[in-house]
């Protein structure tokens, strides 16, 4: 017999990609942020946005708009995460990332490329790499750093980084100011 008790396992995460959801209603949306903050009662949940999802989130959630979104991503990723009360969001545009817990804030340039190889899986490399950071145990800059490096090896290479090709990538970073 299965119990309706509900119970919170935090040991347990779940990483969310909306997908594009330009096409969708602000019902539709505000429909699937209700399912992930109802997820938050029982597994830790991560919100990967790039940024055209993180302000089309926002809208929808009434957060005030940026005059610069890019510049600021990571009082977006905070908005966000706050307002539907995740354990985490991270907003990627093309030149750097940013996420937010409840508890820290981060951002980490990344290795933009004028004229990538292919750019086509660049935010689904970004969201592989920040969840091995994450499930790692890794801090939220580490996490981005790795995200951001794996995606700037596979825009550059039109390959998967290896842990090695990300190790000798992540090396040749700029260290953050």
């Amino acid at each position: 017999m299965r119990s309706s008790r509900r119970f919170r396992a935090p040991d347990r995460k779940v990483f969310v990609d909306l997908a594009d959801p330009e096409k969708r209603t602000h019902a539709d949306i505000l429909g699937a942020l209700a399912i992930l903050t109802r997820f938050q009662e029982q597994v830790d949940v991560v919100l990967g946005l790039n940024l055209k999802e993180a302000g089309e989130v926002g809208d929808v959630l009434g957060l005030p708009g940026r005059n610069d979104p890019e510049a600021s991503i990571a009082e977006s990723a905070s908005a966000i995460r706050a307002k539907l009360n995740l354990s985490c969001v991270v907003v990627h545009p093309r030149g750097g990332a940013a996420a937010a817990t409840k508890d820290d804030v981060a951002k980490f340039d990344g290795p933009f490329v004028q004229q990538p190889k292919i750019s086509t899986g660049a935010g689904d490399h970004f969201n592989a790499g920040f969840c091995v950071g994450r499930v790692l145990g890794m801090t939220l800059e580490e996490s981005l750093c790795v995200g951001v490096a794996t995606s700037g090896y596979y825009v550059r290479s039109a390959e998967s980084p290896s842990a090695k090709d990300l190790a000798e990538f992540i090396a040749k970073l700029p260290l953050p100011q």
